[in-house]
């Protein structure tokens, strides 16, 4: 199952949000021929501080402890794969098995190398951030694997609701103008092409733009174009006095679905979770990210 076909991988912690984030996966699954596992990682302080809880072993058990949180993480494992085998069979999806697994670790590297080993085509993360008017869309985890993953992620904000999912037709990709647009541009058409969705390559410029990002954009068009083929999608740039108003007002505009950047980009990345007038930016859009590590 993980070696002859696509593959997602999707963490899980059992919260309402990793729960969304699962119905989400399965929507992307049946659209890029992929298979699913879930997984679930769990810490194990037997594993990290040996000897330390040595003195209490006559008052708590760790293995009995340790015993009791791996039957429950698979019966909660179990449940979940109930749920979207039942979507899988009332949508008629046929293209899609459902898998889990268990492992043991700090969540963040345990996560990162189950990816490694198994090498998914994408990991699909809901995540339980902080609710409007909080700071942060995303948790630490999510915001990590984001950070930190050799392979794409989407992660799904909260207050997003896979119930209403409606397959990607328009996906923007902030690009800042140099090489690593090119791996993730290459990566991201793909990821197009099996819902047919439009691509909308943005910069955004808070003075008025240049020859030299001009010529820039015009370069990454024809990239798009010649070299990978893809005719569906616009290329521009954005001025605006505030790039994130700017862009939350161009996203509900054209009614974008995803949005895509590379990790090089350090300064857009953060800006999608710093407050702005006591609102995250994608607390206001509730849209999906996928996250391409730069190459």
């Amino acid at each position: 199952m993980y070696n002859n076909k696509n593959l997602v991988i999707v963490p899980v912690n059992f919260s309402e949000e990793a729960e969304n984030g699962a119905v989400y996966a399965l929507q992307i699954a049946t659209g890029i021929n992929a298979n699913i596992v879930l997984l679930n990682a769990y810490f194990n302080p037997a594993l990290y501080v040996p000897g330390m809880l040595e003195p209490y072993s006559n008052l708590v058990s760790i293995e009995e402890d340790i015993r009791a949180l791996e039957k429950e993480a698979y019966i909660n494992l179990v449940a979940l794969k109930q749920l979207l085998d039942e979507r899988i069979n009332k949508e008629g999806i046929s293209n899609v098995e459902v898998a889990y697994d268990l492992v043991q670790g700090y969540p963040v590297n345990a996560i990162l190398s189950y990816a490694d080993e198994f090498k998914p085509n994408v990991i699909v993360m809901g995540s339980p951030g902080k609710k409007p008017g909080g700071t942060t869309a995303f948790g630490k985890v999510t915001t990590r694997i984001m950070e930190k993953a050799n392979m794409p992620v989407i992660a799904v904000p909260i207050g997003y609701s896979a119930e209403q999912f409606t397959k990607p037709q328009k996906v923007l990709y902030l690009t800042s103008l140099d090489n690593t647009d090119y791996s993730a541009l290459e990566r991201l058409t793909g990821f197009a092409r099996f819902f047919d969705a439009r691509i909308l390559c943005v910069h955004t410029s808070t003075i008025q733009s240049n020859e030299s990002d001009e010529e820039k954009m015009r370069g990454i068009k024809k990239y798009i174009i010649k070299q990978l083929g893809v005719t569906n999608l616009e290329c521009g740039i954005l001025e605006t006095a505030n790039p994130l108003s700017g862009l939350e007002k161009f996203i509900n505009e054209r009614g974008v679905d995803i949005i895509a950047f590379s990790t090089q980009k350090r300064n857009v990345l953060l800006r999608f979770f710093i407050p702005d007038s006591s609102h995250c930016y994608l607390h206001q859009t509730g849209i999906p990210l996928l996250v391409y590590h730069a190459r």
